[in-house]
């Protein structure tokens, strides 16, 4: 009887050992992976449920993923093993607690005396609420700035946020740290001054009705603390430090007895330095006052000078300034080139930021020719005329020339008027006229697309965005061509720098006759002339050789090196020294009239002291910055100086016609030819009675004829009566100009009293006359 015999039924043993892991998948979804040790072995595989819902009936091995479980979730899960074909164990109960996302940290705390004020950034919260707990308090934050008050001051704090993901089963995460409340107010006022190369001097006040108290000085050079200082005086004098270099000071004022210290203020400057000009408020770009330090740039400065115009300042540049491979110019604010002025960039980098190219002043209802020296950011190929900035409530008309029917835009074949609009694209080198309808000057902008129409006016209203890059760059290219069909050519300068005519119809021999058309608004024609300069923005026409393409060319070797000394349309005898790949002009009036010896260039100025060939010109013995040039023949007698023994080349780089050259080396003349070069050896020191330069009239030269002009000067009045149209400039004592006009009736305002030179220029001839200004 089978009933009858005693047995026993055994029961497998069950899974152990659960191991969970939660990887957050996406939003607040979480994968859960379960693994385990298994019972029995051999076994025939694992039954597993989910809260009583069955996951897998006969799962092989010993591990499971459920995926897409809800941060903060709770379930059970059963592990039931399987022996045999019939016999399972007990189940194994793996409790799951999904977790909530990371808990987000504040964006700050701001501590006060009795208070601190955290703040959040809730923009993508996923949190069901949110705790501050601080010590055994706990305080609601669901909002993205929370303050907690009734805090002790000058106290130490610990604090946890807990964002909770599901309160139904206080399910949270959580950050902890600390803060202190403050000890006493940030002081106000900090401010720093006597700047200089190692030194600063900072400075600050008090809010706090305490006397007495302590202030802490931290001096940090970028992250690196340098100095820490306490002291009770509101002033310290900072020394030691490295010039060109830029300084962060944090003070902080104590409260009471206890060293417990408020909050931060901070201040952050820069040493003066050869290597660091910032801009300190708007002005002149030569002028000292204008730069922190009080040190205007200079071209001696050394490398990686960078010179940083800073956001709301506008920089004039009234003369010539050369950006050579020790700078890196940086613009925030706006460097304005004024007529007259000059930037010489021989680097391949272009400068940045906003940058204003003044024309120079014409008046209201005229026809100017202009273009501008800039060039596309991205295509490079021009400028839209949208870069021009007028008169704030005025405007320009602008035409341009169509080279392949002959007529200008703004008149087609059947009379209809096209003029050019603020789209209208014009390349590189590209000339057209300009109708004004103000007095003053146009600008032109590397920012672009400036303006915001207005239907209502018939003006242009706008202001600059600092926070959008330019659209143009000052043009920089060593060479600008463009091909052009016909014979007339409207051409302007590239550069925002003077080239030299004859250079540039030397680079161009299609050029019909040589020779360049420049327009005069005052008696509304077009003057010839084969010398002189090209100026900044300035237009003129070529005439091609044959009614077919021709290929314009502008360099930058058309620059003219001594633009910034001589004005005047008329050509100069230049003489070169030439030492190594160091060259200076030395220039030689060719008006033999000139008073005041202004078109003598003081070469001495433009060498380094180093082992440096200085030539400069004396007279009985005495170095002259200034010569006055007024019989012919004329000798020059020339101290070169050396600090070493060397090789020194003569070279007659400009040579009139009508005119001789020849060096006289002891008791040899040579006689020099355009091009011409004489090579000597010279010995260190002084070579002071070596050297003469022997400038003459060759026989059938007529005189210089004298311009029948008339000049009255009646308080400052100055009346020109000529039978032509002339230009005048005035000149001071030091051979510097200080006022040029085509004007024949002007008074001569914003100069000191003292004497001057009033020089009129005539097509053919000039007269100077001294006067006295009261």
């Amino acid at each position: 009887d089978w009933a009858s015999i005693p047995y026993t039924v055994s029961t497998p043993n069950a899974p152990s050992n659960p191991i969970v892991e939660y990887q957050h998948t996406a939003g607040e979804k979480f994968n859960v992976s379960i693994s385990w040790t298994p019972g029995t072995e051999p076994n025939s595989g694992w039954e597993i449920k989910l809260n009583e819902g069955t996951l897998y009936s006969n799962r092989t091995t010993n591990s499971c993923d459920i995926t897409n479980q809800n941060a903060g979730s709770a379930s059970i899960v059963q592990i039931i093993e399987k022996v045999g074909e019939h016999s399972t164990s007990k189940p194994l109960n793996v409790p799951i607690q999904v977790p909530c996302l990371d808990a987000s940290a504040p964006t700050s705390i701001e501590p006060a005396l009795n208070s601190v004020t955290f703040n959040f950034d809730d923009a993508n919260a996923t949190f069901e609420t949110r705790k501050i707990v601080i010590g055994s308090a706990e305080y609601d934050a669901n909002t993205a700035s929370v303050t907690i008050p009734e805090l002790t001051e000058r106290t130490s704090y610990a604090y946890e946020i807990r964002e909770y993901c599901n309160t139904t089963t206080n399910t949270y995460s959580s950050i902890s740290s600390t803060f202190s409340t403050l000890a006493c107010y940030a002081v106000a006022g900090l401010s720093v001054s006597n700047v200089e190369l190692t030194t600063a001097t900072v400075s600050w006040t008090s809010q706090s009705s305490i006397d007495g108290l302590q202030y802490k000085v931290v001096v940090k050079e970028g992250e690196t603390t340098i100095q820490t200082k306490i002291q009770t005086a509101k002033t310290i004098n900072l020394e030691g430090l490295t010039q060109s270099t830029e300084y962060t000071v944090e003070v902080y004022e104590q409260c009471g007895a206890e060293e417990n210290w408020g909050a931060v203020s901070s201040i952050t400057f820069t040493t003066k330095g050869t290597k660091n000009y910032i801009s300190a408020t708007d002005g002149d770009f030569t002028t000292g006052s204008t730069w922190i330090g009080g040190k205007a740039p200079n071209s001696a400065d050394g490398d990686g000078t960078t010179i940083t115009i800073s956001q709301g300042h506008t920089i004039t540049l009234s003369s010539a300034f050369t950006i050579d491979e020790k700078y890196t110019v940086t613009n925030n604010g706006i460097l304005v080139i004024q007529q007259g002025g000059e930037l010489i960039n021989t680097t391949d980098n272009n400068v940045g930021g906003i940058i204003e190219v003044v024309t120079p002043i014409k008046d209201q209802k005229n026809w100017h020719f202009v273009g501008a020296p800039f060039t596309d950011y991205e295509l490079e190929a021009g400028y839209k005329l949208e870069a021009i900035k007028p008169v704030e409530g005025s405007d320009v008309a602008i035409t341009t020339f169509n080279y392949t029917t002959g007529l200008w835009h703004s008149s087609d074949e059947g009379g209809n008027e096209q003029w050019a609009t603020y789209e209208t694209w014009i390349n590189k080198g590209e000339g057209y006229f300009a109708w004004q309808f103000y007095d003053g000057a146009m600008r032109f902008t590397t920012y672009g697309d400036l303006w915001v129409w207005d239907t209502d006016t018939t003006g242009h209203n706008g202001s600059y965005n600092f926070n959008e890059p330019p659209l143009y760059k000052l043009n920089n290219d060593d060479e600008v061509k463009f091909t052009e069909s016909g014979n007339w050519i409207a051409l302007a300068n590239p550069y925002p720098f003077k080239l030299k005519v004859a250079t540039f119809l030397n680079d161009n021999p299609d050029v019909q006759g040589g020779v360049r058309y420049k327009y005069n608004n005052v008696n509304k024609t077009f003057t010839i002339s084969t010398s002189g300069e090209i100026g900044v923005t300035e237009g003129f026409f070529v005439n091609f050789i044959g009614n077919v393409e021709h290929e314009v060319k502008f360099k930058k070797t058309q620059r003219d090196a001594l633009s910034a000394k001589a004005n005047a349309e008329r050509e100069f005898i230049r003489l070169a020294l030439v030492q190594g790949k160091r060259e200076v002009e030395l220039l030689f009036a060719q008006n033999e009239d000139a008073e005041q010896g202004y078109d003598i260039l003081d070469a001495n100025k433009l060498f380094s002291p180093m082992g440096v060939a200085e030539p400069y010109f004396v007279t009985d013995g005495i170095a002259l910055v200034k010569e006055e040039v007024r019989d012919l023949p004329y000798y020059a007698t020339m101290n070169v100086r050396s600090q070493q023994d060397t090789v020194m080349n003569f070279v007659l780089t400009n040579l009139p016609e009508g005119y001789a050259v020849s060096i006289i080396d002891g008791e040899e003349v040579i006689d020099l030819v355009e091009g011409g070069v004489y090579s000597t050896e010279i010995a260190s020191g002084e070579n002071a009675d070596r050297f003469k330069v022997l400038v003459k009239k060759n026989v059938g030269l007529a005189d210089v004829e004298e311009l029948d002009v008339r000049i009255t000067n009646s308080n400052r009045h100055i009346t020109i009566t000529a039978q032509e149209n002339v230009r005048t400039e005035v000149y001071n004592t030091l051979g510097q100009k200080v006022f040029e006009t085509e004007e024949t009736n002007f008074v001569l305002s914003g100069v000191a009293s003292g004497a001057y030179v009033v020089k009129v220029q005539g097509a053919k001839a000039s007269k100077s006359q001294k006067i006295v200004v009261e």
